[in-house]
C-alpha cells in the first residue's frame, strides 16, 4: 500500500515487510530519545511481544532501543525443544530508560474486580472504549479495506493514548516523583522496590549524618535469629447488632509513636534480660538481632543505677533518649513534624491546584514510610537488618498500651460503657442508652484520658460513632458511621463483609448492601420487597451482576480445582501468550450443567457465554451458595429468617403460569397475547437500532459495516443491554405461538 494515507489530522506510514518495521519503529525512537516508555501489559504484549519477536528475525531490538548496548542472553535463552522459539529469564527493560507497565500499576492504585482497559477507562475516565481481541483486530486490519484498517489503527492509537491518560488522571507521575525525591531513590525504584528499600535509604542517610554504620546481614544470620514472640491484640468481639452508639477510637500512628515515646531503635537496645546476663559469664556476648556483640558491664550497671533504662514488655532493654537518642525516633519524628506542617500548607495552597497536589504527594510519600518503618525492623524472613528484639518490643507496648485503655475504659467513669471489640490499635466500646450527642461526648473524654495516661507522642482519637453496627467476627463489622456530632446522615461502613470484598461477585454485594441500608433505616419491611424482587428477577439482570474474578496465581498443585487455573490452561492452549498474568482477575461465569455435573465443570468465560446463547446462567447456585449465606452472615443477628424457592419451570410469556415452556394453554391461542409479544419484539429491535448508533460513535465508524457483538467490554452500559436482548424470548414466544405457526407475524 502506499506511503502517506491519511486520516483524520493522522498521518499512517506502511511499509513493505517487518524488517522494515522495526528498522522505522527503532528510528522513531533513536529520534524521540524517551526517558519513559509505557504500554499496558509489557510482559505479554506492546514491548514484551515487539522484543520477542525480534528475536524471530535475527533482530536484537531491546539492545537498538536501549541507550546503553546489552546482551539479549541476559533477558532470554533458546527453548531446548523448540529452537525457533525463546525462554524469557528476565523481563526486557530498554537499558537507560524507564519501562512501565500500566497494568501492574493500576493493581496498586485502584481496587477494581477487572483491570482490563475498559473495566480501567469506564472507572477512572468516566468514558467508553470498545475492547476487541487481537484475532478480531487481526481479521479486519488483513481485510483490505482501507476504511476497515483506518478503524484499527485509530483503535491502536487510542488504546495507547489512554493509558497514558490514566495515569495523568491519577497523578501518578507527580506522586511518584515526590516519592523518589523524598525517598533519595530513583523514579523507577519507587515502581521496583519494596518499602524496606525505602526505609533503608532514609534511615541510612541519617545514619551516615550521625557516624553510624549499617551492618549486613547474612541469610544465614537471620536464619539462626530467635522468632517473634508477640503478636497485636486481636480481641474476640462481642457479635451482635447494636442498635446503641458505639465508639470507634484509634491510636493515631501507634507504632511510629511508640517508636518516637519510649526511644526504641537498633542504636539503643542493649538487648533482652537474658542475653544481658551473658555479660557476667566467661563469654561476655549479647545476642543482638543476627549479631553479637560485647558491652561494658560497669556502663550497664551506671545507667541502671540514674534510673535510665527502659525494659519493654517483651524483656528487651533500652536506654533512655538522655543517654542516646535512637536513628528511628529521629527520623519518625521529623518525618511526623514535616508532614503536619505539609498537610498545612496544602490547606493553604488549594488555589493553586499544581502545588496541592504536589504537597499532597509529599504528605503521602512521609505517611507511607513512617508507616512501614515497624516492618523494616521485623521482615525476619527477607530483611534486610532485621531485629527481633526491637520488633517484638514495638508489638508489645502497643499491645499494652491498648489494653491499659481498655482497661481505663472498664474502671473509668464513663457510665455503663463497656469495650465490646480491640484490633491492633483500636477499640470499640459500646454505650447502652446513649445518645449519639453523648456518646462523642464520652468518647472525646475517653480519647483525653488515654492520652493523658500515655507519654507524648501516643495520642488516642474519637474516630467515629457507629449507629447501628452489626459486629459479625473478627475484622468483619458494618453499620452506619458518623464522624461529627453535626452529621445528619451516616456513612455506610463496612470492613471485610463481601460489600467491600472483591472475591464475589457484583450481585451478592449489591444485593447486601442495600439490604443492609433499608435494615439500618429500620424499614423491615421494605427489605424483605426488595429482597424478594431481587430474587425474583434474577433473568433480568445485567450479565455483569453474575461475574466472578479471581487472582491468578499460576503456583497452583496439580490437583488443585480452581476456576482461574481450568480457565488459563485453556487460554495456554490455544496460545501461551494468552496466559494471565501472576496477579491478573480472571474472570468467570458459572452456568447449568448437566445433572450431577461438578462445579467446576460449569465455569465458563464470559466471552464464551455471550457467543454461545445455549448457555444459562445458574441462578439456584449465586442465590443458594452466594447471596443466602452473605445474607445470612450479616443477618444472623436479627430475627429474620430468609429463604428462597428456586423456579424449576419456565414460565408462561405473557401470564407467568408455571409448568409450559413458552406459553400456557389459555394464551397460547389468544391473540392479544401474541400482540404483546410482538410490541415487545419490535420494541426490542428499535432499542437495538439505537445501541448500534451508540457503538457507531464509540468507535468513530461512519458506513463501515462491523458486528458489534464483537466487542467485549463488560463494563459498558450499551454491551449488558446488547447482551440481553440478544437472549430475549420475544421473537422464541412468537415462533412458538399457536397463531404464528408460519412465521408471518415477523
Amino acid at each position: 500500500m502506499d506511503e502517506g494515507l491519511v486520516g483524520q489530522n493522522e498521518l499512517y506510514t506502511f511499509v513493505s515487510s517487518e524488517i522494515e518495521l522495526f528498522d522505522a519503529f527503532v528510528s522513531v525512537i533513536r529520534r524521540y530519545d524517551p526517558d519513559v516508555v509505557m504500554g499496558y501489559s509489557t510482559q505479554r504484549y506492546s514491548w514484551g511481544y515487539l522484543v520477542e519477536r525480534s528475536l524471530t528475525v535475527g533482530r536484537n531490538l531491546l539492545s537498538e532501543i536501549s541507550r546503553v548496548p546489552i546482551e539479549i542472553s541476559d533477558y532470554y535463552r533458546p527453548d531446548q525443544q523448540k529452537k525457533s522459539r525463546w525462554v524469557k529469564v528476565l523481563d526486557p527493560t530498554p537499558s537507560g530508560r524507564i519501562l512501565i507497565n500500566i497494568w501492574r500499576i493500576l493493581r496498586h492504585e485502584i481496587a477494581l474486580r477487572n483491570y482490563s482497559i475498559s473495566s480501567v477507562v469506564n472507572s477512572v475516565l468516566k468514558r467508553r472504549f470498545p475492547q476487541y481481541s487481537f484475532s478480531t483486530l487481526s481479521e479486519w486490519i488483513s481485510s483490505g479495506e482501507r476504511d476497515l484498517i483506518i478503524v484499527v489503527l485509530k483503535y491502536m492509537k487510542l488504546y495507547c493514548q489512554l493509558g497514558l491518560l490514566i495515569l495523568l488522571r491519577l497523578d501518578f507521575f507527580t506522586r511518584t516523583s515526590e516519592m523518589a525525591r523524598l525517598y533519595g531513590i530513583q523514579f523507577n525504584e519507587v515502581l521496583t522496590r519494596g518499602s524496606q528499600f525505602r526505609v533503608e535509604s532514609v534511615l541510612l542517610r541519617l545514619a551516615r549524618r550521625e557516624k553510624y554504620v549499617a551492618p549486613s546481614i547474612s541469610p544465614a544470620q537471620r536464619g539462626a535469629m530467635c522468632s517473634p514472640e508477640t503478636l497485636p491484640l486481636t480481641m474476640e468481639p462481642e457479635s451482635g447488632f447494636y442498635c446503641d452508639p458505639v465508639i470507634v477510637l484509634d491510636f493515631q500512628s501507634l507504632y511510629p509513636s511508640i517508636i518516637i515515646a519510649y526511644n526504641y531503635c537498633f542504636t539503643t537496645c542493649l538487648g533482652k534480660i537474658s542475653h544481658v546476663e551473658n555479660i557476667c559469664s566467661a563469654n561476655r556476648v549479647i545476642e543482638f538481632g543476627g549479631l553479637q556483640y560485647n558491652c561494658p558491664i560497669d556502663d550497664i550497671a551506671a545507667m541502671l543505677a540514674t534510673d535510665k533504662l527502659h525494659i519493654s514488655p517483651t524483656g528487651a532493654i533500652f536506654c533512655q533518649k538522655s543517654v542516646r537518642k535512637g536513628l528511628m525516633p529521629v527520623m519518625l519524628e521529623e518525618i511526623l513534624n514535616t508532614r503536619v506542617m505539609v498537610k498545612k500548607a496544602a490547606k493553604e495552597s488549594k488555589k493553586d491546584r499544581r502545588l496541592a497536589r504536589i504537597l499532597e504527594a509529599r504528605q503521602m510519600a512521609l505517611k507511607l514510610i513512617a508507616n512501614v518503618t515497624y516492618g523494616y525492623a521485623a521482615a525476619n524472613f527477607s530483611g534486610r537488618m532485621p531485629c527481633v528484639e526491637v520488633a517484638d518490643a514495638i508489638v508489645g507496648k502497643g499491645r499494652e498500651t491498648l489494653e491499659r485503655a481498655m482497661k481505663l475504659v472498664s474502671e473509668g467513669a464513663y457510665g455503663s460503657v463497656r469495650v465490646v471489640y480491640g484490633d491492633t490499635d483500636s477499640m470499640f466500646v459500646v454505650c447502652p442508652g446513649a445518645t449519639r450527642s453523648e456518646a462523642f461526648n464520652i468518647g472525646k473524654k475517653i480519647a483525653d484520658d488515654v492520652t493523658r495516661e500515655n507519654p507524648n507522642p501516643v495520642k488516642l482519637k474519637l474516630e467515629k460513632i457507629m449507629q447501628p453496627l452489626i459486629l459479625e467476627s473478627k475484622k468483619r463489622y458494618v453499620g452506619m458511621s458518623y464522624e461529627s456530632v453535626d452529621d445528619v446522615e451516616g456513612v455506610f461502613d463496612a470492613k471485610g463483609i463481601e460489600t467491600v470484598r472483591r472475591d464475589s461477585c457484583p450481585l451478592v454485594s449489591r444485593i447486601l448492601e442495600k439490604a443492609l441500608r433499608l435494615l439500618f433505616a429500620d424499614d423491615m419491611g421494605r427489605m424483605v420487597r426488595y429482597l424478594d424482587m431481587q430474587l425474583s428477577n434474577l433473568p433480568q439482570l445485567s450479565l455483569s451482576d453474575f461475574i466472578f474474578s479471581r487472582e491468578y496465581r499460576k503456583s497452583y498443585a496439580e490437583s488443585a480445582i480452581v476456576a482461574s487455573k481450568l480457565i488459563a490452561e485453556k487460554r495456554k492452549a490455544v496460545c501461551p501468550r494468552y496466559e494471565p498474568e501472576v496477579g491478573e482477575r480472571v474472570p468467570y461465569v458459572i452456568i447449568c450443567g448437566e445433572p450431577n455435573s461438578t462445579l467446576i465443570s460449569c465455569v465458563r468465560e464470559p466471552d464464551e457465554f455471550i457467543f454461545d446463547r445455549r448457555l444459562k446462567i445458574n441462578f439456584e447456585y449465586y442465590v443458594r451458595r452466594q447471596v443466602l449465606p452473605s445474607l445470612h452472615r450479616a443477618l444472623n443477628f436479627v430475627p429474620l429468617k430468609i429463604e428462597w424457592l428456586c423456579p424449576t419451570t419456565v414460565g408462561c410469556y405473557n401470564c407467568g403460569a408455571l409448568g409450559t415452556r413458552f406459553w400456557c394453554g389459555k394464551c397460547v391461542t389468544d391473540p392479544k397475547a401474541l400482540l404483546l409479544s410482538v410490541c415487545d419484539y419490535y420494541r426490542e429491535r428499535r432499542l437495538l437500532a439505537q445501541l448500534n448508533d451508540s457503538c457507531r460513535k464509540c468507535l468513530s465508524l461512519r458506513s463501515i459495516s462491523i458486528d458489534y457483538n464483537q466487542c467485549t467490554n463488560m463494563a459498558c452500559i450499551v454491551k449488558q443491554k446488547r447482551i440481553f436482548l440478544d437472549r430475549s424470548l420475544a421473537e422464541v414466544a412468537i415462533r412458538n405461538h399457536f397463531l404464528t405457526g408460519d412465521k408471518k407475524c415477523l
